[in-house]
């Protein structure tokens, strides 16, 4: 019989890699409230939920910890 890891959950992995990108939660916000707008615009969602949920969205971000992420220029040394 094989032992086998189980994988880990992706949420972690995207957080750790979220750190060592330098992606920070502003870009995560973009992106979703770009998707928001996509999905009002095809009429997938209504102009209530679009707002709702825009505004929920907005809230977590005013409410997240600022972080210092992608300042430097990629390299370690911070060029």
């Amino acid at each position: 019989m094989v032992d086998r890891q189980q994988p880990k959950p992706p949420a972690a992995a995207s957080r750790i890699t979220d750190e060592e990108s330098g992606i920070d939660g502003s870009e995560d916000l973009r992106r979703s409230l770009f998707a928001l707008d996509a999905m009002r615009q095809r009429g997938l969602i209504d102009e209530a939920t679009w707002s709702e949920r825009r505004r929920a969205l907005l809230a977590a971000a005013a409410e997240a910890p600022a972080t210092n992420h992608g300042t430097g220029g990629g390299n370690r040394d911070g060029g």
